[in-house]
């Protein structure tokens, strides 16, 4: 068996006692509309909420600035990074556009349009992203067939 210096020991055992770096934390039914649905953070220092809506959810358009600049991005340790996501899932569901437009066609234009109702100051902290959730068109005919 191999020997170990105390140092060493004392080394291990500190890093083992060591807090963990990232840490991930997923908001509760009843913290919704209280917290970010995401928070991720990096030793307690540094943190950046993540707020998830889905291209159905009747505040679409008003969540951005209403619940993750507002709320969620005030927190110091956040210093007003935040991220908004969105789930696309098709299209076919938006509320109607607060922008004066038709509805999106495609994820990244949903994206574009969110993003421009992030002041233009906060266009470097606040990210808009969407994510793809929508069946392929492959898989939908298949099911659809049957």
């Amino acid at each position: 068996m191999k020997q170990y210096s105390r140092a060493q020991l004392e080394t291990l055992q500190a890093r083992l006692d060591e807090p963990p770096r990232f840490m991930i934390v997923v908001a509760s039914p009843r913290q919704i509309d209280k917290r970010a649905d995401i928070r991720v953070s990096y030793r307690n220092q540094y943190v950046l909420p993540i707020e998830i809506k889905g291209e159905w959810h009747p505040r679409l358009w008003t969540a951005i600035q209403e619940q993750l600049v507002l709320q969620y991005t005030a927190p110091r340790e956040t210093t007003g990074y935040g991220v908004y996501l969105v789930l696309w899932a098709g299209g076919t569901e938006q509320p109607a556009p607060k922008d004066g437009g038709k509805r999106a066609k495609t994820s990244e234009e949903l994206a574009s349009r969110l993003q421009t109702f992030v002041a233009l100051e906060l266009q470097n902290l606040i990210e808009v992203r969407t994510l793809d959730i929508s069946w392929p068109m492959s898989v939908t005919t298949i099911i659809w067939a049957q």
